[in-house]
């Protein structure tokens, strides 16, 4: 597969769906780096913003995050299925000084 067309089928921008039913959308370009931690979650940071995601079995999340393959992450609405798959339990985001 020529790259041209690998890299035309990534999205340009992350989705992130809140809790309170706010979205932001934020350029994959902006972020400097994704961190993740079995016990604290994904940590992306941007120049301006630091999201957290907290939740069960991220690591598959974060996965897919180093590899630009996510267009959006779901905050939870309450609808927990309470099994062992991958699971958002909050979104935040902290404005940076």
């Amino acid at each position: 597969m020529p790259a041209n067309i690998f890299i035309k089928s990534l999205p340009a921008c992350h989705d992130l769906r809140l809790r309170d039913g706010k979205r932001k959308a934020l350029p994959y370009n902006l972020f400097t780096e994704i961190n993740f931690s079995i016990d604290t979650g994904i940590e992306i940071t941007t120049s301006t913003k630091k999201i957290k995601i907290t939740g069960r079995e991220l690591f598959k999340l974060y996965d897919f995050l180093a590899a630009y393959r996510v267009r959006f992450i779901q905050g939870n609405a309450g609808t927990d299925p309470e099994d062992d798959g991958l699971f958002v339990e909050e979104i935040s985001i902290e404005e940076l000084a």
